[in-house]
């Protein structure tokens, strides 16, 4: 498939998926309450397997490790299990401050892990997610009403915008490609009359 087609055809399926969180917001939490339980139940069992790995570097991080991969699954389960058999709105507030929770929890594991594992000269580092996970927790616990609605319809603006972009790159370089090849045909009858004088 051309490259300016498969553009246009990401920016109308985009600038769809965004057009259904704006119009069902309730459906779209729920949607991503189950993404982000999916996605930490899974994080949560990974980190169990990396624990192991720690236990022979630093206890207190295999520790801390533990602690956070059993959160992680716990939080992972119930949000999965809530988002399951609630509806967008009965979510709202109170999974913003589990999710917040979880990642205050996650962020302090992470950074003290790395702490840890940077002062046994250990070549492991990973505090960047730590910080990150630390600066959500706080926004979500500043703005729990705004990240449960205002933040959607947000998402919701930004993905119709991107595939807006794509739409207008793609039909742009459909009319850049078209004009080359009318120029390139061009030059091509001129060359061949040339040629036959």
């Amino acid at each position: 498939m051309k490259k300016y087609l498969t553009w246009i055809l990401t920016g109308v399926l985009t600038v769809l998926l965004g057009l259904f969180i704006l119009t069902n917001t309730s459906k779209a939490i729920v949607i991503m309450v189950l993404g982000f339980g999916l996605y930490t139940l899974f994080n949560g069992i990974l980190s169990f397997i990396y624990s192991f790995k720690l236990r022979y570097i630093s206890p207190l991080a295999f520790t801390l490790n533990i602690i956070k991969a059993t959160l992680d699954s716990a939080v992972g389960l119930l949000a999965s299990m809530m988002a399951l058999s609630n509806s967008g709105q009965e979510l709202g507030e109170f999974i913003v401050y589990i999710i917040a929770f979880t990642l205050l929890v996650s962020a302090i594991s992470d950074i003290l892990g790395s702490i840890i594992l940077y002062s046994n000269s250990a070549d492991i580092t990973f505090a960047g997610p730590g910080i990150i996970s630390l600066i959500l927790s706080f926004v979500m616990f500043l703005f729990p009403k705004f990240v449960s609605s205002s933040f959607v319809s947000m998402i919701g603006l930004c993905i119709v915008f991107i595939g807006l972009v794509n739409i207008v790159w793609g039909i742009r370089t459909f009319k850049l490609v078209r004009a080359y090849n009318q120029t390139s045909k061009s030059q091509n009858v001129a060359e061949a009359e040339f040629s036959e004088k």
